[in-house]
């Protein structure tokens, strides 16, 4: 279990490190910063899998490190992500004239992407830091050791990731909050990569749950960008009382549509209680061991 922790570990840094440090135009950019963000949060979902049996320093001083560099990113990715949800929204309406009214909001968003991804090199020189930040966080994932084998390793781990999605999705629904559907979105991200991490164990069942995680998850991030987007614009002095109360509507009539599908699959995947998920995904793992 250990050398297959270090070893996805050291995977997605080595990636990561060659994202940031590759050349290209600003789209080419972006989608290089958007993947080395999500690389972060599957090194935090790997740690958090593994969390009970890892050093508390380790766990404590690496989280830090994945959680800092994904946020040193985050302003080019937050700029382009609402350029693409503005325009995915606006693909959805069939009100030529609401379209028209609105356009002016798309240069707002583009102008403000230009700048994050130009202004002063900043983008260049905090790529150049994350890649500096992520080859010395390589060389430490040697010293991540683990003081159980096997399953016992990542038990307590995928149970409390996975209690704190099913608690999560309750309160989403039960308060219709913007928040506590981000929250949501972040705990089925961790259980998605936990049960790609596991996926082996029996493929043709747990690519399933897999896949369906995969499709709940980007529900729910196209849910957050629209909020996003809707706050990012309610406050923009350059948009009118008009422009802001239009983009409100129709994002907000979107995401009806998305919590309507991300309840469904919510209700699938979050059925079990947290301790029989773990005691099946157990059962797996000693089969899987016993057939080997």
């Amino acid at each position: 279990m250990q050398d297959n922790l270090q070893r996805v570990a050291d995977e997605q840094l080595k990636k990561a490190i060659r994202e940031l440090e590759s050349q290209g135009d600003a789209a080419q950019l972006a989608r290089n910063i958007h993947q080395v963000r999500k690389r972060m949060k599957m090194l935090r979902g790997l740690l958090r899998l593994m969390r009970g049996e890892l050093p508390k320093s380790v766990y404590r001083d690496e989280n830090a490190c994945f959680r800092d560099t994904a946020r040193l990113l985050a302003g080019a990715r937050d700029a382009q992500v609402l350029v693409d949800t503005y325009d995915t929204l606006i693909a959805s309406c069939d009100d030529s004239d609401e379209k028209l009214a609105l356009a002016p909001l798309r240069e707002l968003l583009e102008q403000e992407r230009q700048t994050m991804l130009h202004v002063d090199g900043t983008t260049d020189k905090r790529m150049r830091e994350a890649a500096a930040t992520l080859r010395s966080a390589r060389q430490r994932v040697p010293g991540w050791q683990l003081r159980k084998p096997g399953f016992g390793a990542l038990a307590a781990g995928l149970q409390q990731t996975y209690g704190s999605g099913r608690r999560a999705f309750a309160g989403a629904y039960d308060t219709w909050q913007d928040s506590d559907f981000h929250e949501w979105r972040k705990a089925v991200k961790y259980h998605w990569y936990h049960s790609r991490l596991l996926e082996r164990l029996w493929p043709p069942v747990l690519k399933v749950r897999v896949d369906t995680l995969k499709e709940l998850s980007e529900l729910l991030g196209d849910d957050h960008d629209l909020t996003v987007l809707r706050e990012t614009l309610s406050n923009h002095q350059q948009a009118s009382v008009e422009q802001r109360m239009t983009l409100e509507r129709l994002a907000k009539a979107r995401q009806e549509v998305l919590r309507a599908r991300a309840r469904q699959l919510g209700q699938l995947l979050y059925a079990d209680p947290p301790k029989p998920l773990r005691k099946r995904f157990k059962a797996y793992w000693h089969a899987q061991a016993a057939s080997a």
